[in-house]
């Protein structure tokens, strides 16, 4: 409350009370009748009894629109005091060439770790592969879906047609022979790929077929993938 206590009386006009609250900066104004509190005025109540008047009514705030505008003003701040703050964004770091040659090599740093992480992902993937390709066998089914694949290679008019790939890690060498290649290459097949090039060597060799392995992929410069190719054009 302010001192003295700013009061109104039931006949005075809304553009008086107006007036008081926006001299006074109040928010709310006692309503007094002989010395006795009757009731209290506050800006909603003003704005929203001015707004219910004709545009030309007696009570109407006369052309003076800026008392209406300080009014609203204050109306509109103390509807702020009764809510939470509005959050206020942080100050943008200081400009300069430099603190942007940061944040492009932090942007660096991040992408050379994302890149790390995908790196050490597809190893540890390579590494399940490769166990599971030396602990199971081809079986018959498995054998036969690799010539459906070939036959229809032929059919599309292909001259050769990727059997197998696996990780070149299965090889004794890491896939150093094939990659070269040396002659030697398929002693260094383990697991399903040296099942494989038996079968061929057994069955498809002596129908005229050749087989052939080749580095599919180099992740970080290395061989990473290798398949074998069944041939038959050429």
């Amino acid at each position: 409350m302010t001192s003295p206590v700013v009061t109104v009386t039931p006949d005075t006009e809304a553009a008086e009370i107006a007036r008081l609250l926006a001299i006074h900066g109040i928010k709310r104004v006692p309503v007094v009748l002989d010395d006795r509190l009757v009731g209290i005025v506050s800006r909603a109540d003003l704005l929203r009894a001015l707004a219910s008047e004709p545009e030309h009514g007696h009570t109407a705030i006369p052309s003076d629109h800026r008392l209406l505008g300080a009014l609203g003003g204050h109306l509109l701040h103390g509807q702020h005091d009764k809510t939470a703050p509005a959050q206020v964004a942080p100050p943008e770091p200081a400009l300069s060439a430099e603190a942007f040659r940061t944040l492009v090599a932090d942007h660096g740093h991040e992408e050379s770790a994302k890149r790390a992480a995908q790196q050490r992902e597809a190893a540890e993937r390579r590494r399940a592969r490769v166990k599971d390709l030396i602990d199971h066998h081809v079986g018959e089914p498995a054998w036969q879906a690799m010539l459906h694949k070939a036959r229809q290679a032929a059919q599309a008019g292909e001259t050769e047609a990727l059997l197998f790939t696996f990780p070149a890690s299965l090889c004794s060498d890491g896939g150093r022979a094939i990659n070269v290649p040396e002659p030697e290459w398929p002693t260094t097949l383990r697991g399903e790929a040296a099942e494989i090039y038996l079968r061929w060597q057994h069955e498809l060799r002596p129908q005229g077929f050749h087989l052939a392995a080749r580095i599919l992929d180099f992740p970080g410069g290395l061989p990473g993938d290798v398949g074998l190719f069944l041939i038959w054009g050429g």
